[in-house]
């Protein structure tokens, strides 16, 4: 068992930190398979090894006794069941399973990052577990810092024309947002019973300055319910100072490291990063698009959905034309003027006035939203099962620790929220996963009598 325990704490920087030379291909080509491949082998391994512990000195009847009734986990089996018929019966079947060039996050992707969680559950010494999680943001930080700062030290294997950086290991600063959206108020849960220790704040200073660096709206708007319901919460305990003094920096690593960041890229002669507007409007208009097509799909496909990552070959198709052309200048950002023809996702835009001609294409590999997602993806049945395992969760987490209830749900609340304007990552998601099981697994320690 401790060989299993030190895989899974190294576990986490090495999925975090992995990823394929591969200079001509796609930023996803270089994350998502060597992802893919880890995940795999910690389902296949730490799976059987998991279950031999579990089922040692005990026969197959009292096995299935014990586990047989467990709510949580018939409702997630029946969910990952699911998912691969709707992915069988998808009308892009390898896409739904795999996952899209454009993105690789398919049903099997979604299965093992379930299998993974299990595993994490059956942790043990979580003292390792959280050093590795807050070690793995502070490297991940301060990776963000440097590029902010313009340098780009892997540019030879990330490298996109529509990347924007910082960021990091991960792909995109849109995306790495999303990360450290995950990272950012897990501290608050794990420290609930123990002293906050450097490990504590290292964790937690750290995703918040990736928050400020990444400027992500719906990461930040997470991040800030998160951090506000904290303190209202301790306020009634009479604990509401170290929650004030981290909404105060989380206040000010937003506002000051965005152009601490872009002074210093200037000022050394390289390129700032990207940074968005909070005030931008821009991207919520295609939005209310894709999720009119998303809802458009699920009401002619109402059972099972079309399958996961195939929301880039018919976005288009749940639209009409009058629909689909505004979504085009919507995210072109072109006026009425010009004239719109497509096919597929490529697009013709013509300007009678003005005589400009543009041509390309647009790729929305998901839904832009966790809730449309699922539904287009899985149906109502899929999203259903989904809601059941989530309310399961809550009910085993208020039946093991009622008062750590809301802290559990302040710990994951950046994440769902973020989750609201984006979508399942490969180098993103399955921290989550992680993070969730890990906590179960804090649960089952501390309530066993045990301590760190």
């Amino acid at each position: 068992m401790l060989i299993l325990q030190w895989f899974l704490t190294f576990f986490i920087p090495l999925l975090a930190f992995s990823m394929i030379s591969a200079p001509s291909g796609s930023v996803s080509d270089n994350l998502a398979p060597v992802k893919l491949i880890l995940l795999m082998v910690l389902s296949l391994v730490g799976g059987l090894w998991t279950l031999w512990n579990a089922s040692k000195g005990i026969k197959f009847g009292a096995y299935l006794k014990r586990y047989g009734g467990n709510t949580l986990l018939i409702l997630i089996v029946l969910y990952l069941i699911w998912i691969i018929v709707a992915s069988v019966l998808s009308p892009l079947p390898g896409y739904a399973f795999l996952g899209a060039p454009n993105l690789q996050f398919g049903s099997l992707l979604l299965f093992l990052c379930f299998i993974v969680a299990l595993i994490y559950s059956a942790s043990h010494n979580m003292v390792w577990i959280i050093y590795s999680f807050a070690s793995t943001t502070l490297i991940m930080a301060l990776w963000a810092f440097i590029e902010a700062t313009g340098f780009k030290p892997i540019a030879i294997w990330l490298h996109s024309a529509t990347m924007q950086f910082p960021a990091a290991a991960i792909g995109d600063r849109r995306h790495l947002g999303g990360w450290f959206a995950i990272m950012s108020l897990a501290p608050v849960f794990f420290y609930r019973n123990r002293m906050r220790d450097l490990w504590f704040w290292f964790w937690i200073i750290s995703a918040l300055v990736g928050i400020g660096l990444t400027t992500t709206t719906a990461a930040t708007i997470g991040v800030g319910i998160g951090l506000f319901s904290w303190l209202l919460w301790s306020i009634r305990f009479g604990s509401w100072k170290i929650p004030a003094t981290i909404l105060v920096l989380f206040g000010a690593f937003v506002v000051a490291l965005p152009p601490v960041a872009t002074g210093t890229a200037t000022l050394l002669g390289l390129k700032p990063p990207q940074l968005k507007d909070y005030g931008s409007t821009a991207s919520f208009k295609p939005r209310l698009f894709l999720w009119k097509s998303a809802w458009n799909s699920v009401l002619n496909h109402p059972l099972f959905g079309q399958g996961d990552e195939t929301f880039a070959y018919q976005v288009f198709n749940n639209l009409s034309a009058s629909d689909a052309q505004n979504l085009f200048r919507a995210e072109l950002g072109l006026s009425k003027d010009y004239q719109i023809s497509y096919g597929g996702f490529a697009f013709y835009a013509d300007n009678p006035k003005t005589k400009d001609h543009k041509a390309g294409s647009l790729i929305y590999v998901r839904a832009h939203d966790i809730v449309m997602d699922e539904l287009y993806s899985h149906g109502f049945v899929g999203f259903g099962l989904l809601l059941g395992a989530i309310a399961s969760l809550f009910l085993y987490v208020r039946r093991r620790e009622p008062q750590s209830l809301f802290l559990f749900a302040i710990a994951i609340i950046p994440y769902i929220i973020y989750l609201l304007a984006w979508f399942y990552v490969p180098s993103v998601t399955p921290f989550f996963f992680i993070l969730i099981g890990a906590m179960i697994a804090d649960l089952k320690k501390l309530n066993s009598g045990a301590r760190p």
